[in-house]
């Protein structure tokens, strides 16, 4: 499974100490989340992060930093809009992610536009990082058959201790936040869960 780190809301206390460790130790894809930044200070957390490692940073918010870094991709919500992403979509490998909530709201991402590279779900467990938001899944009966040709991340409550139903159910990967930053050792636990994510495949 691909593994995805989401970085904190807010600020976080030696965060890009923490995102270079986990960059130097093989993370592919870091979403950069800050509701409350400024385009500026957006643009300043970039700045302060190696370029070597921009190609793994996927935006979401400011889709015209995109001409400025040369990041990853953009996540469509509802700070960074299908209208933004169409003003910046003629630049060359970028791509493109969603946040979907129901496998119905998924076949109308990708009827939107079918090249997206990967979807969120969630929460498919209780959320770590956002109190009272909780799964609206049965895991005993949700079922991705017949989205194998899209590529849906678990996002939500995702741990050590249940990437295996992850892997069960059948998605290409997982998504977390709250199982890093709110860890006592954000690096042991981003390490613990990158070598379970490389022993799972799907199953279906």
């Amino acid at each position: 499974m691909e593994l995805v780190v989401l970085t904190y809301d807010r600020f976080f206390d030696q965060e890009f100490e923490i995102v270079h460790q986990m960059l130097e130790n093989g993370l592919n894809t870091l979403h950069l989340r800050k509701p409350e930044y400024s385009v500026d200070e957006t643009s300043e957390y970039l700045e302060k992060v190696d370029a070597k490692y921009h190609d793994r940073i996927v935006l979401h918010q400011y889709a015209e930093l995109t001409s400025s870094f040369n990041v990853k991709g953009i996540h469509l919500n509802r700070r960074l809009t299908w209208e933004d992403y169409l003003e910046v979509s003629n630049k060359a490998n970028l791509q493109l992610s969603a946040s979907c909530h129901s496998l119905s709201e998924i076949k109308q991402v990708y009827d939107l536009c079918n090249d997206i590279n990967y979807v969120f779900l969630s929460p498919i467990f209780d959320s770590i990082s956002k109190q009272d938001y909780k799964s609206k899944f049965d895991l005993n009966e949700i079922s991705l058959a017949g989205y194998e040709s899209r590529n849906i991340y678990a996002l939500g409550g995702v741990t050590e201790s249940n990437l295996l139903t992850c892997a069960q159910i059948g998605f290409d990967g997982v998504a977390v936040l709250g199982s890093i930053w709110k860890s006592d050792s954000p690096l042991a636990s981003f390490k613990e869960i990158k070598q379970q994510c490389q022993q799972y495949e799907k199953t279906y």
